[in-house]
């Protein structure tokens, strides 16, 4: 009986042992197990947003860094019009006009291109294209501004004291169209669209002065 007993107590020390033995490496399985499922997971995530981050940039559509990802073509055309917002205006001396915006016309014709395309990237507005129509305006307003020289001439006689009266001639001025279009082009491809511009000018002298006019009918 006593043999019986101690025999009892070798085998429930030795099962004990293995039950512990076992639920260990259960345990240090599973969290293996979870530790390489957890890793799995977080790997997967970020994969998935890197290739979210990777897609987003691929479907990207900027025009001059303004992105018009996801709009139709009529919200594009406002949202660069906004950018492209336009208040250049050309003077001379007290007169003075609001040049039209020359980009609608420009942006059309981008936005035709790009959504014909259907392709994602980077679209530039080429600001030099501006500068036929910023020349057409200006020419437009040198037709109001020019002013033809008045020449000297005999307007009369003083009887009183036996002298001939001449009037004095007078200067024209002719708008420089190059160099104004030119002075408007240089702020345009600066961006800055909100100047005013004093027009390039030159002096028309008359062809007869009132001393030419004096020799003349001396």
């Amino acid at each position: 009986g006593r043999r019986f007993a101690k025999q009892a107590v070798i085998f429930g020390v030795i099962f004990i042992g293995l039950a512990i033995f076992v639920r260990a490496s259960v345990s240090k399985n599973k969290r293996k197990t979870d530790i390489l499922v957890t890793n799995t997971i977080e790997q997967s995530i970020e994969t998935m947003m890197e290739t979210d981050t990777e897609t987003e940039s691929l479907n990207e559509i900027k025009v001059d860094g303004v992105s018009i990802t996801g709009l139709n073509k009529k919200e594009a055309r406002e949202t660069l019009l906004e950018y492209y917002s336009w208040n250049i205006r050309l003077k001379y001396k007290e007169q003075s006009l609001e040049l039209k915006n020359p980009f609608p016309g420009m942006i059309d014709e981008l936005l035709e291109e790009i959504y014909s395309k259907n392709e994602d990237g980077e679209y530039t507005l080429d600001l030099a294209d501006a500068k036929e129509r910023v020349r057409s305006q200006v020419k437009d307003a040198a037709a109001k501004w020019n002013k033809n020289p008045v020449n000297a001439q005999l307007t009369g006689r003083d009887k009183d004291n036996n002298k001939w009266i001449y009037s004095d001639g007078e200067n024209g001025i002719k708008i420089d169209e190059d160099k104004t279009a030119d002075k408007i082009m240089s702020l345009v491809n600066q961006k800055k669209f909100n100047e005013e511009v004093e027009a390039e000018a030159v002096k028309q002298p008359p062809d007869l002065t009132a001393s030419q006019v004096k020799e003349k009918y001396q």
